[in-house]
């Protein structure tokens, strides 16, 4: 069974299964004008003759399906025993986000924290503007002494905490 809430998804069966996506008034502006210019290229490749005009239009379109998969690929999964997130899209000098699964258990605090480095605490480059805007991160303190991160920086105020209490939740259960 599947249940569906604004940008999560809600797996239910052996275990319960949250999966985040990164919604924000912010975000979802730019996914309507991003759609909005969708359709006006889709518009123009079925009105428009020259060949020229209608690879123009598609591009347009190409560029709303990759926006459409980044935004689906950055997701944050809360399970019954972990948590996990994916690695981002971008090229490894410019990484944000970095493979992570972290495991209830192992936790033993975790607080956001803002950072113009990467999950790894490692600098990055700088090719893009972006690399030196500081990104807001879940910072977590493992029993191990080692120190992961999770970027929840396109999330909502309400979605951080919603993931915030959850993962406190799974906490007091694990202890």
């Amino acid at each position: 069974m599947v249940a569906f809430k604004f940008g999560t998804f809600f797996l239910k069966g052996e275990f319960m299964k949250k999966v985040m996506f990164p919604f924000s008034i912010s975000y979802f502006i730019i996914q309507i004008i991003l759609f909005l210019f969708m359709s006006a290229c889709i518009y123009l490749i079925i009105v428009l003759d020259p060949l020229w005009d209608k690879l123009i239009a598609l591009v347009g379109i190409v560029l709303f399906a990759l926006e459409l998969f980044v935004l689906l690929w950055q997701r944050i999964v809360l399970t019954d025993e972990y948590i996990y997130t994916p690695s981002d899209l971008m090229f490894k000098f410019e990484k944000i986000q970095y493979k992570t699964k972290i495991y209830y258990k192992d936790i033993i605090d975790f607080y956001i924290i803002k950072s113009s480095n990467n999950s790894k605490n490692k600098p990055i480059r700088n090719i893009f503007v972006s690399s030196k805007v500081q990104k807001t991160y879940l910072e977590f303190k493992l029993k191990d002494s080692k120190i992961e991160r999770i970027c929840i920086n396109h999330y909502s105020d309400k979605r951080r905490q919603f993931i915030m209490e959850t993962i406190r939740r799974h906490m007091s259960v694990e202890k």
